[in-house]
């Protein structure tokens, strides 16, 4: 606990019978101004009954990600723990920025809360998180969980992305700025989403006018499918299309 904490795991048994094994708090009461504040844990080896990371009800929102980061390694083993008759192995209890990163060939079983979307074995709470970290090459974006939240993905050069939303509910506004740039080669594909228009949106999926943007310009949205996407306006009361 505290202003930065940090513990590594590297070998045997790590397990409570009545709590989780591993428990992270994080507040922002001893936080300097320029945010300093790391809880990081690394279980490198050995098995572990169960991580718990709260942030103790403090708003994490204006901390950079990577505030809160916890790995485990090839060697490692991550199980459940019986807690208030859950069985859980990650519960994250975070209101914004953590880092999750699972080696492809660590033991881990059970699922991950608090975790919506992942790029690979990378894990993020927020959608915008995600799409955030791509930033170089192709990208892959998976729905874990039904997300709610608007988001905005700006289309970088030579940087591709897939959002699957493996038949999970997407409730917002999914803005696509097109970076100003016509002739762009990226791609941008959606695909497997289910949409739910929030109340009073005129779309699911936008390209901006240029006076939605800083400075104003054209967006030119290029390259962008949509496939297999479901799209719901529960309002009723204002005419929205699926993509605007």
């Amino acid at each position: 606990r505290g202003k930065e904490g940090y513990l590594t795991v590297n070998g045997g048994t790590v397990i409570s019978a009545s709590y989780y094994a591993v428990r992270t708090d994080v507040n922002t009461h001893n936080t300097t101004a320029n945010g300093t504040l790391k809880a990081q844990t690394m279980f490198n080896g050995g098995t572990v009954y169960g991580f718990y990371l709260m942030d103790r009800g403090s708003d994490l929102s204006n901390m950079p990600v990577n505030t809160v980061e916890f790995s485990v390694g090839d060697a490692a083993t991550i199980k459940p723990c019986e807690y208030n008759g859950q069985a859980l192995r990650f519960r994250v209890n975070a209101k914004s920025a953590y880092d999750l990163t699972v080696s492809e060939n660590a033991t881990v079983e059970g699922t991950i809360k608090g975790a919506v979307t992942k790029i690979g074995n990378k894990y993020y709470a927020y959608l915008q998180d995600a799409i955030d970290a791509c930033t170089a090459g192709d990208n892959t974006i998976t729905l874990r969980e039904n997300v709610t939240e608007d988001v905005v993905i700006t289309q970088l050069e030579g940087v591709n992305v897939v959002i699957d939303g493996d038949n999970k509910t997407f409730t917002g506004l999914m803005t696509v700025f097109g970076n100003g740039r016509q002739s762009g080669a990226e791609t941008l594909a959606i695909k497997n989403v289910n949409f739910v228009a929030k109340a009073g949106a005129d779309a699911c999926i936008l390209s901006p006018d240029r006076t939605a943007q800083n400075p104003a310009r054209y967006s030119y949205s290029h390259n962008v499918t949509v496939e297999n996407c479901t799209f719901t306006d529960p309002d009723g009361s204002v005419d929205c299309a699926a993509i605007r």
